[in-house]
């Protein structure tokens, strides 16, 4: 299974979140999803994008800062640094209850109320790093899984 996460990155440096549906656990977290067979990872990052959020961006946008493959899932971690007017969002009633601009603090708030999403935690610790510019990111590669 090829799984894409979407840190999305306002001016201010605040994350874009979006709560969940009761459907899909209620919970807060970061855009995410799957990708679909033959689909590129980079696509299926796009159309996660458009189907959750109703957001068209071009391709160059979008930074994959962090790769891994954990048994048969590979995982693409990327970076978008924009700024939405929420007001312009059209959210899937499926997936997407709201969404919210919040910093690290916020978020980390909502992580001790386990409110945030458990799988993505470690996703953004290594964003965070990767935000701090840690050498390990601040150089990454990737190697074509893009």
């Amino acid at each position: 299974m090829k799984i894409v996460t979407i840190f999305i990155q306002n001016s201010e440096n605040k994350l874009l979140i979006q709560k969940r549906s009761k459907e899909k656990n209620g919970k807060y977290g970061i855009t995410s999803g799957h990708v679909e067979q033959k689909e590129k990872m980079k696509v299926g990052a796009l159309r996660e994008l458009k189907e959750e959020l109703g957001i068209d961006i071009k391709k160059e946008e979008l930074k994959l800062f962090y790769n891994t493959k954990i048994g048969k899932n590979i995982y693409n971690l990327y970076h978008l640094k924009k700024d939405f007017n929420m007001n312009n969002l059209v959210l899937s009633e499926q997936e997407v209850e709201r969404v919210e601009w919040c910093t690290k603090e916020e978020i980390d708030d909502l992580i001790r109320k386990k409110e945030f999403y458990d799988i993505q935690v470690e996703s953004l610790e290594i964003f965070k790093k990767y935000i701090k510019g840690e050498e390990r990111y601040a150089n990454y590669s990737p190697m074509g899984r893009e």
